[in-house]
């Protein structure tokens, strides 16, 4: 089955924060699965401060400090900055969930022990410098292939992510790709994860990317080295980006037609069948983009191209929103 994206952009966020699901699971001990909250505070019917040893900053997640959420109450925290912070109003149905998580784990019996907010902070605004009080904030791409996107795709609840070990959030930014690089090192082994998310462009190589161009200015040989050189363990797919507008099939003056195209499938199948025997599981992806917001481009304009080579059919049309 062929799946299509219509209306597609995908940012180029500089805070590429990962989701992994590990094979290997280390189980948490009773202090972690309390949130760290104690025998001794518990007796003595201490508040439990989600803020507590830290500053406001380290609930800011961004491009850095690298870091590697393992335990509940890491995850509880970027959990918490997600979905309460970002400077925003949080509902009051999400903030009662989380106390009632904390409740839970903690045995704490009067939500109004349970601290998760700071006081009012001063933060910058575009208008200028502006009161709030912070639950801090996750800035992380909006790919959908960020953790809490993943989360959402997956069905994982907030239960499960926060209190089973499998489960572990990076943050990271693609100017230093520290957690990249442990792989690069053999530090850790993809075939040790079940799974893993990754924003656009996290991995320089979760994407091999063929475009327009290169296809037909590069020989097979040359195609064929630049795929085995972007291989990663953990690529998932091969993409081939032409660009298109609303009164062409394409826009390179020496190959604009259709019948042209379908000529080069065979190319690209070869290629393809080259990157499976690389990686077996790969997907192969079409891209259609447009950059111009003059051309709107929609399924009906490909009808005449054999696309029969690809497992996705992706349609990227430059928009207001793109922009912003």
């Amino acid at each position: 089955m062929i799946n299509i994206r219509r209306n597609c952009f995908e940012t180029n966020s500089s805070s590429m924060h990962s989701l992994v699901v590990s094979k290997i699971i280390k189980p948490y001990t009773e202090d972690e699965l309390a949130l760290g909250y104690s025998t001794w505070e518990k007796e003595r019917n201490k508040d439990f401060d989600l803020w507590h040893w830290i500053e406001p900053s380290d609930m800011t997640y961004e491009r850095s400090p690298f870091q590697v959420l393992r335990t509940p109450l890491d995850k509880l925290r970027y959990y918490a900055a997600y979905t309460l912070g970002t400077y925003r109003k949080p509902k009051k149905a999400d903030i009662k969930r989380i106390q009632d998580f904390i409740m839970k784990q903690t045995g704490i019996t009067n939500r109004k022990k349970i601290i998760l907010c700071k006081d009012e902070r001063e933060f910058y605004h575009y208008k200028g410098f502006k009161k709030h009080i912070t639950y801090g904030a996750v800035y992380s791409n909006d790919s959908g292939e960020d953790p809490m996107h993943y989360v959402e795709a997956h069905n994982i609840s907030m239960e499960d992510l926060i209190l089973n070990p499998k489960y572990t959030i990076i943050v990271d930014g693609d100017e230093s790709q520290l957690f990249k690089s442990l792989f690069d090192a053999g530090i850790i082994n993809a075939e040790d994860l079940e799974d893993i998310s990754s924003g656009a462009d996290y991995w320089n190589d979760s994407d091999i990317h063929v475009s327009e161009y290169s296809l037909y200015n590069s020989s097979k040989e040359e195609l064929e080295t630049h795929i085995k050189e972007s291989m990663h363990p953990l690529t998932r797919s091969i993409t081939f980006s032409f660009e298109f507008s609303d009164d062409e099939a394409r826009s390179d003056k020496d190959r604009d037609t259709v019948a042209e195209f379908n000529n080069d499938t065979k190319l690209i199948k070869e290629l393809i069948d080259y990157a499976r025997t690389l990686c077996p599981n790969i997907k192969s992806v079409f891209c259609a983009y447009t950059y111009s917001r003059e051309d709107k481009i929609t399924m009906n304009d490909l009808k005449d191209l054999d696309l029969s080579v690809f497992d996705t059919i992706r349609i990227d049309n430059h928009d207001e929103e793109s922009d912003n």
